[in-house]
């Protein structure tokens, strides 16, 4: 068989498995439990922050959780879900790592849903618009650089590591020691916010360690300031790419072998290295304090909390 031949039988073999994973992924109880929870938070939080503005209205944050987090488990049951299967799998001419690579494509999915909850912030915002100093200092294109993070790449990550866990995590309770583990992860970096505003880089660098952070975030009483913390949104989207790509290589090198896995394990060191560049680089560039704005329209550099 030619190597034309060859592609197009792959070809052929992939479409109908990637349509059928995305319909079993769109169709889990566990994301569309999710997708349910989102609806009620964001509609709530909307009808709220239009009485009571605050810079988090659009709710980014909890399509992070309601989509991202439960991305990551229903990515995961997906995946053991054909684990008594895998005998009758393995003598299917689809290799391990196509069948991933399928697993992987339902990101679209979660993808669509958490675009569509950043749209219906967006066009909300059009109809009931806010004070422009809540925004803090950071321009059009890092607001959209950071409700990107924390929608449509938050949940194409979540789904990328519930399958690489559900490839490679074989133990009882796995999915929701993956859960805890990640929500840990990001509680213990943003922890250092309370110290974010001291010199030098490692607050800054502990704080954007991690698949999600802030970087705005209100007062007490979001009518009196916001606070618009350091780093550089832009650079910090890298590292979060980074992220997921690891992650996908990390699912498709189960059981994968010959030119497949050797160009994995090629790409795995340049995807740490670029990781860890990103991550440098987002600490290390945008502001270096925490920078108050107030409704009047001034600002302030804070320096200690």
């Amino acid at each position: 068989m030619s190597s034309v031949s060859v592609s197009e039988a792959h070809s052929t073999t992939m479409k109908p498995l990637v349509w059928l994973e995305i319909r079993r992924f769109a169709r889990h109880p566990v994301f569309l439990a999710g997708l349910t929870a989102c609806t009620v938070v964001l509609v709530v939080a909307e009808q709220d922050a239009i009485a009571h503005p605050t810079n988090d209205r659009i709710g980014a944050a909890a399509v992070a959780l309601f989509i991202g987090v439960f991305s990551v488990l229903a990515a995961y049951f997906l995946t053991r879900s054909m684990k008594s299967a895998e005998e009758i799998l393995e003598a299917t001419p689809t290799t391990r790592p196509r069948r991933t690579a399928a697993l992987c494509a339902t990101c679209g999915v979660s993808a669509l849903c958490a675009a569509a909850f950043g749209v219906f912030g967006v066009v909300a915002l059009q109809i009931w618009p806010m004070p422009a100093w809540l925004w803090g200092t950071f321009s059009e294109v890092d607001l959209v650089v950071v409700m990107a993070q924390q929608t449509v790449v938050a949940a194409v990550g979540g789904t990328f590591l519930g399958v690489a866990a559900g490839r490679w995590w074989r133990f009882r309770g796995a999915g929701l020691v993956l859960v805890v583990g990640l929500l840990f992860w990001v509680e213990l970096s943003s922890g250092a916010t309370a110290v974010v505003a001291a010199d030098g880089t490692w607050p800054k660098f502990l704080r954007l360690f991690s698949p999600f952070a802030f970087f705005q975030t209100a007062q007490v009483d979001p009518t009196e300031a916001v606070d618009t913390f350091p780093g550089s949104p832009a650079w910090y989207l890298g590292w979060l790419l980074a992220l997921c790509a690891l992650a996908a290589v990390a699912a498709m090198l189960h059981r994968a072998d010959g030119v497949v896995r050797a160009r994995l394990m090629r790409l795995g060191p340049v995807l740490l290295a670029s990781a860890a560049a990103f991550l440098i680089l987002a600490a290390t560039h945008g502001p270096q304090h925490v920078v108050r704005s107030f409704p009047d329209g001034t600002t302030t550099v804070i320096t200690s909390r």
